[in-house]
């Protein structure tokens, strides 16, 4: 007889067998409720409470319902081979699904050749789902056979395709861990497909909006990459350790039979990214090898006296005058431009620049004879072949021409002084390049063994893409712990999905406005945007001037002998060095302000203008960057010396959990002291997931649905402080009527009597189906006596009950009993896909 435990709460052996009482014995399920919506006892005659005839001894009935939780769903062809089952094995057969959601399902490479379940004998390799989705939904898939020890033995891969183009990925999850995870890039119709690689393996997959994918995100066939390379760390977690490796012609074509036979029909670009991936997982089955990640191509994503000031109207939108007359900054307040170098001969950076250099590891991309040198000036990027786009000078002059000089533009940063350094080339620029730059601004041990002569203040990065880079993540950590300031432009696709570096932790990332402080059109936005500045718009001319509204700055004229110019562009690009030269006037002002300080005065609102919704939003983060407020609070201690990274939880697209972050700025002086609690009853748990001596670190908040009216509730999480004080996190929540496609999978369903030692027996078992999310179930003719009753789902048809990725309920707690003098109907408890001896038991609804 096949068996497992529960969990150590409840150490009761499950297991499903025939129908009949006693002990039970093998020989598979019995169902009595046949195809019907919900299956009960053969023997089953209604039940109603109070005494029933025969007396205190009985017998009783129990009856009662059981419910699956909202957003819940199932794969619809399981292991489970007493299961009704519809095939989703292809595109055309793509079960459809509502965002937000969490499936149990179950998928196989390979026939399992175990001696049950529908996939015994042939594979059940691809499950399909059909869905509709806003731009940043996040896919999570949990692997429950995964196996530390044997990554590949059981493998799962996730891939997402547009619902009318099933041959061609937009995006894909390819690691061999226990999570795969993928972000929507844009609002639309989709197909999700959840793909066995090796193996087989109980899965459950979820789609909400939880900001998974913001911190950590896996490689994607749709971010561009350095063809051929890889990059590996190993031998320790520093951001040095990270090394580029070629991958060996030979292990790119061992691995093409394997794309092929998912993607027949895929793209040439395409089919080279997806080979690079899968030769990854190799790589990352290496015991000696910690991370293995794609080098990602980021893309540009671009009253004084100098006579074109008044053409630069989105200073004044941002008060920058006013700040000015608060502080100019000095030349030793330094901001590193990581961009396509600088046209050093442009007589409104004469005398700006410091310590310069040229990090682009490839010659080719480089453009100018060789790697890595002393020398960043920018020979063109081609990027408008023959053309060049002389970002870097026009981004280096919205930082900090120079300014007062009766002669060209204005800088944002007055007197600060730039630091260019040289990261994009012909077709952009690499994650690797970009991380070597990030260290050797912060003056730490890069690639290139050179160091500046006096580190920057402020880092401003006006560039992009769609791949996390775990190594760019790990230089911007080491560099704000020397206390560097990071600034990213949030990227020009009109997107709300994440573009990295900006949504990396610990970067301020800014979206772009137009002269009458609207998101520009081409702006992406998000919960992840922290702040917003000027960008422009060269569709407009808002202040009828004959000027377009573009961002005008320091440019390049080409011809035969290139000469110093002024032009206007427009972009998230152009809007991050406002905010790099306004931090760097605050850094003037006090030199000892640090990243922490800033992310506390941003959260406060010290250093900008509420525009759009009032609070953060989505398009402008915390708001319209004020360099006059910003520069005012230089100085100032933060009020709240406590961030929380979201600012509120927005359960409105989630499933059930959200976790965030806590940090203090105060140096040490707050203490979390105590449990946090929901204000809430429908706040039903706080746990600390990963916390420091004073209890500041990532929490996981869980709500529960089941009892609210539909529509939008809003809460608290309280967490008390030491001194009597508390910091409240708000939390919103979304509830909606349960839907008929809502399911927890067959159930099946057993009554235990339980003995004075505590010991248990199988009375009866029953096999049930939903009907809108709810399992009516009765047993007859029960004795007086104690029992409990245990229901879930068989995904992996093993004939096991509340195995990892099966859906699982019980009644009436977990390590408790149900006394039973008199018949029962109301009866009612949640079977769950998440481990319920783990979370408190909510009231049914």
């Amino acid at each position: 007889m096949s068996f497992v435990r529960f969990t150590s709460a409840l150490t009761l052996t499950l297991f499903l067998c025939a129908c009949g009482g006693g002990s039970g014995s093998d020989g598979g399920y019995t169902s009595t409720g046949g195809d019907s919506p919900s299956g009960s006892s053969s023997s089953s005659s209604g039940g109603s409470s109070g005494n029933a005839s025969g007396g205190s001894a009985g017998p009783f009935n129990l009856s009662g319902t059981i419910y699956a939780r909202a957003f819940s769903s199932s794969d619809t062809d399981t292991n489970d081979e007493l299961a009704n089952a519809t095939l989703n094995n292809q595109a055309t057969e793509a079960q459809p699904v509502v965002v937000p959601a969490l499936i149990g399902g179950f998928a196989t490479a390979s026939a399992t050749g175990e001696s049950s379940g529908r996939f015994r004998t042939q594979p059940d390799s691809d499950d399909w789902f059909a869905f509709s989705a806003e731009s940043g939904t996040q896919i999570l898939l949990q692997i429950h056979r995964y196996q530390t020890l044997l990554p590949l033995q059981n493998d799962l891969d996730l891939f997402l395709y547009a619902q009318g183009n099933p041959n061609e990925p937009i995006a894909s999850s390819t690691d061999i861990d226990e999570f795969e995870s993928l972000t929507v890039p844009e609002s639309g119709d989709f197909l999700l497909r959840v793909n066995a690689a090796r193996g087989h393996s109980n899965y459950t997959l979820r789609l909400d909006r939880q900001r998974l994918s913001h911190t950590s995100s896996s490689p994607s066939v749709a971010d561009p990459m350095v063809p051929g390379e890889l990059l590996v760390q190993s031998g320790g977690t520093s951001p040095q350790h990270w090394q580029r490796r070629v991958v060996p012609a030979a292990d790119l074509n061992n691995v093409l039979s394997q794309v092929l036979s998912v993607h027949p029909d895929v793209s040439g670009i395409k089919l080279a990214r997806l080979q690079l991936l899968y030769a990854r997982k190799s790589l990352l089955a290496d015991n000696d090898v910690l991370r293995v990640e794609p080098n990602f191509v980021y893309q540009r994503t671009t009253t004084p006296n100098d006579p074109l000031y008044l053409r630069q109207w989105h200073y004044r939108n941002i008060h920058l005058p006013d700040a000015w007359s608060l502080s100019r900054s000095d030349s030793n307040t330094v901001i590193a431009v990581l961009d396509t170098g600088i046209f050093s001969g442009h007589p409104d950076l004469a005398g700006k620049l410091r310590d310069g250099y040229d990090l682009i590891t490839d010659p080719e991309r480089a453009r100018d004879g060789d790697g890595p040198d002393p020398d960043p000036e920018d020979p063109g990027d081609l990027a408008s072949n023959p053309r060049s786009s002389w970002h870097g000078t026009h981004v280096a002059g919205t930082a900090a021409a120079d300014t007062d000089n009766a002669d060209g533009v204005s800088g944002s940063g007055w007197d600060t002084s730039i630091m260019p350094l040289r990261v994009l080339g012909v077709g952009g620029g690499t994650s690797y390049d970009a991380a070597q730059a990030v260290l050797y601004a912060a003056g730490l041990t890069n690639g290139t063994g050179a160091l500046p002569t006096r580190n920057a203040d402020v880092i401003n990065m006006s560039f992009g893409g769609s791949g996390y880079s775990q190594i760019l993540q790990d230089a911007l950590d080491a560099a704000r712990s020397v206390g560097l300031i990071a600034v990213a432009a949030a990227g020009n696709s009109a997107s709300s999905g994440p573009s990295y570096p900006a949504a990396l932790r610990g970067v301020i990332a800014v979206s772009a406005t137009d002269a009458a402080d609207a998101l520009a059109y081409y702006s992406n936005f998000g919960d992840w945007v922290d702040i917003a500045a000027p960008g422009g718009d060269l569709t407009a001319d808002v202040n009828g001037d004959g000027h377009q509204d573009g961002i005008y700055s320091t440019y390049v004229l080409e011809a035969a002998t290139n000469t110093a110019s002024y032009g206007s562009l427009q972009g998230t690009s152009m809007a991050a060095p406002h905010v790099a030269g306004v931090l760097a006037l605050m850094k003037s002002l006090n030199p000892a302000l640090t990243p922490d300080n800033v992310d506390a005065l941003l959260e406060e609102g010290k250093l900008t203008r509420d525009v759009g919704e009032p609070g953060r939003d989505i398009q402008f983060g915390h708001g319209l960057v004020n360099a006059e407020s910003a520069a005012l609070a230089a100085n100032r201690a933060p009020e709240q010396h406590i961030r929380a990274e979201p600012s509120r939880l927005d359960f409105a697209g989630t499933y059930r959990r959200l976790t965030v972050e806590l940090s203090d700025t105060s140096g040490g002086e707050n203490v979390i002291d105590g449990a946090p609690s929901g204000n809430q009853p429908w706040i039903i748990k706080t746990v600390a997931d990963v916390v420091d001596a004073n209890g500041f670190g990532r929490y996981t908040v869980w709500v529960d649905r089941s009892a609210l009216a539909p529509g939008n509730h809003t809460g608290e999480v309280i967490f008390p402080l030491t001194n009597a004080g508390q910091f409240s996190l708000p939390v919103n929540v979304t509830s909606t009527p349960v839907g008929s496609r809502t399911s927890a999978g067959r159930q099946y369903l057993q009554l235990l009597s339980v003995d004075d030692k505590g010991n248990s027996a199988l009375v009866e078992q029953i096999a049930l189906d939903a009907m809108d999310g709810i399992y009516s179930f009765q047993f007859s003719d029960v004795p007086a006596g104690k029992y409990q009753l245990i229901s879930g789902s068989d995904h992996n048809g093993n004939g096991v009950l509340c195995e990892d990725g099966e859906s699982c309920g019980y009644y009436p707690e977990a390590g408790t009993t149900l006394s039973v003098d008199r018949s029962r109907s109301d009866l009612g408890f949640f079977s769950d896909y998440l481990n319920p001896a783990a979370e408190p038991r909510p009231k049914a609804p």
